[in-house]
């Protein structure tokens, strides 16, 4: 599969085996770039908690907690927020999968400017390098202690259990739930989101509904084995 797809699939992303730096370990510094082209690192926020999300223009489910996530960063000044642009998660006839780096630019400028983003907005690589390595998901989280350290890591980006661990701020404390559902179905953001993505982004998301579903059963299944009290 080419990783800017033309086409989303459900099969493209398996929720159930999520890959990336494992809670406990230092992660892997990288750099990318922001929205006016400076070059940024996750090493020049050592010393602070940063939360880190991953989404993109034509994700509902990124655009759909925004405002939440938007309110945990206001709520922790000292934390800092960063989003990583990816990848289209559902591409279409008007918003494609990007063929260049000019085009992710420009959708990354849209994004900022065209939804009430005020966290910082990184840009990863055409070929998602950044991404691949943290799992390769439309709309993970990870939050990393003042040592780099992953103590949370997320299938999907929730604003419950991200606000639990910052009013902590414990930098031993490793979250042990890594497959999580969807936090919520936003069915007015992608009725909103995927027509500007243009024609088969609605439907293609619609032929991956049962797939996701198993999938997500599949986490409820694997969660309840885990920590069966």
């Amino acid at each position: 599969m080419h990783y800017n797809y033309q086409r989303f699939s459900a099969s493209d992303y398996d929720f159930n085996n999520f890959q990336g730096p494992k809670t406990g370990e230092i992660a892997k510094d990288f750099t990318a770039e922001t929205i006016d082209g400076k070059a940024i690192k996750l090493s020049d926020f050592k010393g602070s908690w940063v939360v880190l999300e991953t989404g993109s223009f034509t994700c509902p489910m990124y655009v759909g907690i925004m405002s939440k996530m938007n309110q945990l960063a206001e709520d922790f000044p000292d934390t800092k927020f960063l989003v990583l642009y990816i990848r289209e998660a559902h591409p279409g006839t008007n918003i494609g999968g990007h063929a260049n780096m000019d085009e992710k630019r420009v959708l990354a400028k849209r994004l900022v400017n065209e939804e009430p983003e005020n966290r910082t907005v990184i840009i990863d690589d055409l070929e998602g390098s950044i991404h691949k390595s943290l799992g390769a998901l439309p709309n993970m989280a990870y939050i990393f202690n003042p040592k780099g350290v992953v103590v949370h890591k997320s299938t999907w980006a929730d604003p419950e259990p991200i606000r639990k661990i910052l009013l902590q701020k414990d930098p031993g404390y490793i979250d042990p739930v890594e497959l999580r559902e969807p936090p919520q179905k936003p069915i007015r953001t992608l009725l909103r989101i995927l027509p500007r993505a243009g024609r088969h982004a609605i439907w293609d998301l619609l032929k991956g509904i049962p797939r996701l579903e198993m999938n997500y059963r599949q986490i409820r299944r694997h969660n309840k084995l885990k920590f069966k009290s």
